[in-house]
């Protein structure tokens, strides 16, 4: 890959980020799984030019996503025949991701949207889906990032250190994920270890992508 076509894949792995980042500040306290429908429509009266927003910059985040992925799969592939599989399933993985957190941030644009002329049930049922949506997100993570990291470590430098860190975040998934089985406490769906388990996985595609895009040296290194 040209050393402009690795740097615009890491503006769009940067440009994903961003909008998941935007979109957390946006709400970053909604209710979490087990909400009361009280809590849940009265956030939704409250919040709801907000969580638009956020919903709308979410599903955005995901479909950036799988561009970001698609230009990784070819930086890292095209030097590398040793692995067949890897490449793909990195793209399985965020097609996972991505269509989790777009079909996810549908049902949040229309909680946000009709929040106020909803009966109570609805907006529990909307808003527990909406958590479980983004837990199970989780799912195409625990594809796509540790099929990339396999890659990372054939190479040299900063691209062996990303591979390193991409495992270590897969692992950190596994809590993340078991919050889909939690109402309550920190450990609930939405709640404070749903959002570490996002941040890590976006605190590596930063990384991922600030390799790309720091010099032609760095390129260069993931060619060897």
């Amino acid at each position: 890959m040209l050393l402009r076509g690795s740097r615009l894949v890491g503006v769009a792995g940067l440009l994903a980020a961003l909008c998941f980042l935007v979109a957390f500040l946006l709400d970053p306290t909604p209710p979490g799984a087990g909400a009361s429908g009280t809590d849940v429509l009265a956030h939704a009266a409250q919040y709801q030019n907000s969580d638009r927003a956020a919903a709308f910059l979410f599903g955005l985040s995901g479909a950036v996503l799988i561009v970001f992925l698609s230009g990784l799969r070819q930086h890292l592939s095209q030097t590398d025949q040793r692995s067949s599989w890897a490449p793909t399933a990195m793209i399985a993985g965020g097609v996972i991701a991505a269509v989790m957190l777009i079909s996810t941030s549908a049902l949040f644009f229309t909680l946000a949207s009709q929040g106020t002329s909803i009966a109570p049930g609805l907006g529990v049922v909307l808003s527990d889906a909406v958590n479980y949506g983004f837990v199970f997100a989780g799912f195409g993570v625990i594809v796509f990032v540790p099929s990339a990291a396999s890659l990372m470590l054939h190479r040299q430098g900063a691209w062996r250190w990303l591979g390193r860190l991409g495992f270590v975040v897969s692992v950190l998934q596994i809590p993340y994920l078991d919050t889909a089985f939690f109402t309550s406490g920190v450990m609930r769906a939405g709640g404070v270890v749903t959002i570490l388990g996002f941040a890590v996985v976006g605190v590596w595609i930063v990384a991922v992508s600030v390799v790309l895009l720091t010099s032609r040296a760095s390129v260069a290194t993931a060619a060897r």
